[in-house]
């Protein structure tokens, strides 16, 4: 809790609906299942609960079933899960959403935490498909050492979810049971959030991994026990995280909760980035590449290089290619070229290709590296 705001909840709302995968960590009777089933509840979401620490594998991964198949006659071998999946189709199909609850996840079997590995990767159980527009999962957790018979995750395990810290704060209890524990109204993301906001949380994401370099990108697993880590398919989730915090405008208190639930060794880093790269505008060279006035600081140039970069990819025209290459051109002017060199590079890999009436901007000349490339063109 942090300005007197419980974020914790804020994050839950957010996993589900970017159907990302979110772990609760915290001791017995701290609400975890409770508010994020009223969470989930409040979000127009199914919420079918599967206590793991009473499933086997096959309760999961489904049971082997001989059955004919409905088209050729043949007969075949299908996976058979329990009920609760089967009705989280139906639901799908009629465009209702579900929330997969998984409690009691490290009370589980090493065999069946794999299952659910797959689950989580593919959204599928069995023969279902899920589709994560309709289909998010949830899980709950104590501390090993807490709960009867829990262990530890494998790293995979661990790397395709969220991790969070749960505790209810004292004040909130002291408030419910005051004035009584009222439904909760989490935040609620755009429909195009993904859509509007993808270029610039790939430009974030781009410009933190060039400028610290690798060891955030791949963590070893020794580092870090029950909880992500950095690997390339944590920065890929990332940067859909980023995009939905980016849509609402987060608080940096959100913005540390969330990234540290996949990164944490890389939150303090990362959020001081994000910090930097508000203090800048890509709309502004976008509009006036020759007028809008340079970043006085070299590091603030490399943050805007890399933002404006990936705005460039995403549009996808020879013009705003140009524009790219005439704004790094006066960073080039001034001494700059560094901070925006590498960005200009991965930029310059795949310029596209030239229609009738398009041109190469001169300005693209200043950076010789690139003469092989444009040649190609």
């Amino acid at each position: 809790m942090e300005d007197g705001i419980w974020t914790e909840p804020v994050l839950v709302a957010l996993a589900l609906q970017i159907s990302e995968s979110l772990i609760l960590w915290g001791m017995d009777g701290e609400g975890k299942t409770k508010q994020a089933t009223a969470i989930a509840e409040a979000l127009g979401y199914h919420v079918e609960t599967i206590i793991l620490g009473n499933e086997q594998p096959a309760d999961i991964a489904g049971i082997p079933v001989k059955t004919e198949h409905p088209i050729t006659g043949e007969m075949v071998i299908v996976k058979v899960p329990k009920k609760p999946f089967y009705d989280t189709l139906e639901r799908q199909k009629r465009g209702e959403k579900t929330c997969i609850f998984f409690d009691e996840m490290n009370q589980s079997t090493p065999l069946t935490q794999a299952v659910v590995q797959n689950v989580l990767s593919t959204h599928r159980v069995g023969e279902l498909q899920f589709d994560p527009a309709f289909v998010s999962f949830l899980a709950a957790a104590n501390p090993p050492g807490i709960a009867t018979g829990a262990r530890n995750f494998k790293p995979p395990v661990c790397t395709r979810m969220m991790h969070c810290q749960w505790e209810l704060p004292f004040e909130i209890f002291l408030d419910g049971e005051t004035h009584g524990w009222p439904a909760p109204t989490p935040i609620v993301l755009s429909p195009t959030w993904e859509k509007d906001f993808t270029p610039a949380a790939r430009g974030l994401v781009v410009g933190f991994l060039s400028k610290n370099g690798r060891p955030f990108f791949r963590e070893s697993p020794e580092n870090v026990t029950n909880w992500s880590r950095g690997v390339p398919r944590t920065w890929s989730r990332i940067r859909r995280i980023c995009a939905a915090l980016l849509s609402l405008d987060a608080s940096d208190s959100l913005w540390r909760l969330a990234i540290g639930a996949v990164v944490p060794a890389a939150v303090d880093a990362f959020c001081e980035y994000r910090i930097m790269s508000t203090q800048i505008s890509v709309a502004d060279v976008l509009a006036d590449p020759m007028g809008c006035e340079l970043p006085e600081r070299r590091d603030l140039a490399a943050v805007l290089s890399n933002l404006l970069i990936t705005e460039v990819a995403a549009l996808g025209t020879i013009g705003a290619y140009n524009t790219a290459a005439q704004f790094a051109k006066r960073l080039y002017d001034a001494e700059m070229g560094e901070c925006c060199g590498p960005a200009m590079l991965r930029l310059a890999r795949n310029i596209p290709p030239l229609q009738k009436g398009d041109r190469i901007d001169p300005s693209w000349a200043v950076w010789r590296p690139l003469g092989l490339a444009l040649a190609q063109k």
